[in-house]
């Protein structure tokens, strides 16, 4: 488990697996087809291995087919490689994911997507992200810190009790002054400086992670040239 309504999904790619941060995963969740067969009363048609949709099966609440991941990180240790997903629980297809016994096959294609470049010269990297935004940062951290270079991370969700880290000690609430974390222990492997936000002030820099943001540039960032990434809804964005 890895915070409320979220699970880590760890998954053996072969051996050369090559993907960079911000790229994704379509996963196929099997366990839809099944239950839309079985409470809908109907047979759906898998000839060739893929079965005929109406549309109503696409925009119902059972939809079935294959759902985007954000890969989070990439573990490789000689030539084993694994996918790290940080999964949120909410339906019916994450709920199978989440649900997998140790050692389950998984059906999927990737890596999708577009990825994150790393900054020209050496400015400093902030990384910026809020709610599921916080899924490829993970590894963009590392994959920064690894490059050799120096990176801020800023993360904000509405509570304490959203965030999907792991803490190694109660993160304080501080108001609204911004104040290093070294409990996130997500962030800690890549050894990066961590500031944590949230809308209710439970933990960290009271306010919206944008505002955090605002404050560090106005303070330990300020005139320091710096990249900013980011990730996470629109608004934020």
């Amino acid at each position: 488990p890895a915070g409320r309504d979220f699970v880590w999904l760890v998954l053996d790619a072969p051996p050369d697996w090559r993907s960079l941060p911000g790229q994704f995963v379509n996963i196929l969740c099997e366990s839809d087809v099944r239950e839309a067969r079985a409470s809908e009363g109907r047979v759906l048609d898998e000839a060739d291995g893929w079965p005929e949709t109406t549309g109503l099966e696409l925009g119902g609440r059972r939809a079935f087919g294959r759902r985007p991941y954000s890969i989070s990180r990439v573990e490789c240790r000689g030539r084993q490689v694994r996918l790290h997903l940080l999964v949120q629980v909410k339906g019916p297809g994450s709920r199978f994911l989440g649900s997998r016994p140790v050692g389950s096959a998984v059906d999927l294609v990737g890596p999708l997507g577009t990825h994150f470049d790393p900054p020209d010269g050496d400015r400093l990297c902030v990384l910026v992200s809020g709610g599921c935004g916080l899924v490829p940062i993970f590894g963009l951290a590392e994959w920064l810190a690894e490059a050799g270079r120096r990176v801020v991370n800023l993360f904000g969700a509405a509570t304490l009790d959203a965030m999907p880290l792991g803490f190694s000690d109660r993160p304080r609430p501080t108001g609204e002054r911004l104040e290093e974390t070294a409990a996130a222990n997500e962030f800690a492997l890549g050894g990066a400086t961590t500031f944590l936000a949230t809308d209710d002030g439970s933990a960290g820099f009271r306010g919206p992670v944008t505002a955090a943001l605002e404050t560090y540039l106005d303070g330990p960032g300020r005139g320091e040239p710096a990249a900013l990434y980011g990730c996470g809804p629109k608004a934020m964005l």
